[in-house]
Formats: C-alpha cells, sequence, structure tokens
C-alpha cells in the first residue's frame, strides 16, 4: 500500500455499552508482546487496509417474502441517549413502519433491570416481535427465554446470545441480524457470525490500520476492557491481529466501565501515556471511551507535539468531528448504525414467514482524515454506493 494520505460529546454509547455489566469470570487481558524486528507482515497489513479502505460490504438481499402486515414489535434500544444505541433502534422503527407495523422504541437506560422489566411488558402488552438493539443476550436471558416461550419472535441486532464463547450458554434469540455469506438459520451460527465478524473484520482493519500506518512499528497502548462482552471480543482479537507484526509493541492498559462512570479513564491513559513515552498508537474498542476520556488525554499529548494516532471503532459523530479536526481519534471501523436496524427488520420478516435468514451485506469500512469521511449524516452510515435503505423497500415491496 502506498503511504496513507496523510465535540466533545455527552454519552455517546456504541455497539458495547449494553453488552454484560459486570460479566463474571473475566479472564486476564493477554501479556503484552514485544518487537521482534519481523517486519514481514507489514505488506499484508497494507493490502489489507486498501481492502478496508474499499470497505467490505457484500451484496445485498436479492429477495424478501412478503412482509406480513399489522405486526405490532417494540424495540429495546439499550439507552435513547446513546447515539450508538438510539440510532439502530429508531432506524428499526423507521423500516417497521414503512411496513405498516405498529412499532414502539423502548429506552433500556443501560441497565440489565430495565432490559428484564421492558421485556416481560412487551410479552404483557402481547407484541408480535421484540427487537433488542444493542442489548446483548445474558443480562436479560431469563426475560428474553419466558418471551420466546410465549411466542414473541425476538431478534437481535448488534447484539451477542447467550451462546457466545465467554458466557457459554445456549442460544435464547429467536434470530440475529447475519453476517454470514451462507447462513443458516440456527442462532447459535448466526451468533458465531456476528462473533468472527467482530474479531476478523472489525478488529482485523482497526490492527491492520495500525501496523500500516506506523510501517510496522507501532507502539500501540490497546485499551482493554474485559467487564462487558464486545469490547472484550475486540480487544483481545486486536491483540492476537497485532501478534502477526513482528515489529510491533503492544502495551495492555485494562479499564472498567466503572471508569467511564467516575469520570477517571483520561487519568488512567495519561498515566500510561506518561509510562510509555514510546507510544505513538492509542486502540480503543469503541468510540464512547473516546468521548469519555481517552481523547482529551490524546488531545494534550498530541498538543504537546507528540505523534500520535488513536484507533477507534464505529465512527459515530463525535468521532467523524475529531477525525476531520485531526485531533484526537485518528481512525474509525466504520460500522452503519442505522443500517443494523433496518437489516434487524428483513431479519424479522423473514422470521415471521418461517424462511432462512440471508447475508445482510454488511461490512466494515474504514475512515480517517483522507478516506471515507460521511457527506450525508454525521455519523457513518454505510458505504453509499450500497444504497441498502432502497434495496430493502425493493425486495420488500414498499414503493
Amino acid at each position: 500500500m502506498k503511504k496513507l494520505r496523510t465535540k466533545a460529546s455527552t454519552l455517546i454509547t456504541t455497539l458495547v455499552t449494553a453488552a454484560v455489566i459486570g460479566l463474571t469470570g473475566c479472564a486476564a487481558s493477554p501479556q503484552a508482546n514485544q518487537a521482534t524486528g519481523d517486519n514481514s507482515y507489514l505488506p499484508t497489513a497494507e493490502a489489507n487496509t486498501e481492502k478496508y479502505l474499499a470497505g467490505t460490504d457484500r451484496e445485498l438481499p436479492a429477495s424478501a417474502p412478503k412482509p406480513e402486515p399489522g405486526k405490532k414489535i417494540w424495540v429495546i434500544a439499550c439507552s435513547m441517549a446513546a447515539e450508538g444505541c438510539a440510532t439502530p433502534a429508531n432506524a428499526a422503527a423507521e423500516a417497521g413502519r414503512k411496513l405498516g407495523w405498529n412499532m414502539t422504541v423502548q429506552d433500556g437506560r443501560l441497565d440489565p433491570n430495565t432490559y428484564n422489566q421492558l421485556i416481560r411488558q412487551a410479552v404483557a402488552a402481547q407484541v408480535d416481535g421484540l427487537i433488542l438493539a444493542v442489548v446483548d443476550c445474558a443480562p436479560a436471558a431469563e426475560a428474553i427465554k419466558q418471551a420466546t416461550q410465549a411466542g414473541v419472535k425476538v431478534v437481535g441486532t448488534v447484539a451477542l446470545d447467550c451462546s457466545n464463547e465467554y458466557v457459554g450458554g445456549k442460544a435464547e434469540f429467536t434470530a440475529q441480524v447475519s453476517y454470514c455469506a451462507n447462513p443458516t438459520s440456527d442462532p447459535a451460527e448466526l451468533n458465531s457470525c456476528y462473533e468472527k465478524f467482530l474479531k476478523d473484520e472489525y478488529a482485523g482493519s482497526m490492527a491492520d490500520y495500525t501496523i500500516s500506518t506506523r510501517d510496522g512499528k507501532a507502539d500501540v497502548i490497546v485499551m482493554q476492557e474485559d467487564d462487558t462482552l464486545e469490547p472484550r471480543i475486540v480487544g483481545n482479537a486486536y491483540q492476537e491481529h497485532m501478534k502477526r507484526c513482528g515489529g510491533c509493541t503492544v502495551r495492555v492498559v485494562p479499564f472498567t466501565g466503572q471508569d467511564l462512570i467516575s469520570g477517571s479513564l483520561q487519568t488512567k491513559v495519561s498515566a500510561a501515556l506518561a509510562q510509555y513515552p514510546t507510544a505513538n498508537a492509542v486502540m480503543i474498542p469503541y468510540d464512547a471511551a473516546g468521548f469519555l476520556g481517552v481523547s482529551a488525554a490524546v488531545k494534550t499529548a498530541q498538543a504537546q507535539g507528540r505523534d500520535l494516532i488513536m484507533i477507534g471503532a464505529e465512527g459515530l459523530s463525535g468521532a467523524i468531528d475529531q477525525i476531520k479536526s485531526g485531533q484526537g481519534q485518528s481512525f474509525a471501523a466504520g460500522a452503519p448504525t442505522a443500517w443494523w436496524g433496518w437489516a434487524a427488520v428483513d431479519t424479522m420478516v423473514r422470521v415471521f414467514a418461517g424462511e432462512p435468514q440471508v447475508d445482510q451485506g454488511i461490512g466494515v469500512q474504514s475512515i480517517d482524515k483522507n478516506h471515507n469521511l460521511p457527506t450525508s449524516t454525521s455519523y457513518y452510515d454505510g458505504n453509499q454506493r450500497s444504497q441498502w435503505r432502497e434495496s430493502y423497500l425493493k425486495i420488500w415491496g414498499v414503493s
């Protein structure tokens, strides 16, 4: 690869903040790997970075069963105060209303107790379906089980089922948005597809960009959160990808959800930057960690003349603002939050029809100051060439 051409926000969480709060049995973060001088992986990282800059969205669904009319659906968002939760929830409601469905969005308030209460209220309200937007199975497993036993169809979008590798339970969702090229309708397999996507494409694009932009000599501070599921998976996978770079050094700095709440995250990052004066990159597993402390510490170091890049995640509005300004976050592994919501409705259409799930075509697209900054939205909305909204309306038979 040729060398890449070179707001403050309220609480904006992401695909991870509704994961299992207070997850038990967390493994310790992997040990940091030290540089060996072997740069043989660099050409591969450069080629992969070009691929992720082009975007890995795949073909959109080519057809769909006729949507059943008159469905009553509740969408439970992890938090309506969080852009990464509210956007897919509102998008799902928008898409469902296009089908004439009765759509209600509920605010989970980042509280597992609220998730459980809302799911039980949905059953009492005799809904036909539930869409869990960035709400994992584990903190609400019993309520989800009660819902499906009552005949409610439960679809997860950007949500891990209880069959994931850390919880080790059985799948409880009826279905979830598929990231598989050739999916079955088996909920456990659909969950495995999502986990694989997080590890291979999401974390992989972040690692390859880090390696490429630092010419195979990255000295990266990885902010590792193990008390929530998606950050744990993404952080561990990022470290595994970075091990392929023999010329790179990885330094793991653990943090918890409590660090975000207490405001201590900035201090923790500033201390790590002081402890590791040769570090030239900082990685966060989701954008909200930047807004809630990491970006401030990185900006201070950058203002002092330190050559430092910050590798972030989804491409939410605040992250895009920082990337444009060249201060704080430098990169995002673009994840289309609104598309997640529409894909959940397409998934539900297929569930009601008793038909198999299909690949929804959702990939990632790397974003930096010179590549792929969104123009029609303040946040990343997918590879614009895909025209996914129009495609869904067409296959649903909606004008």
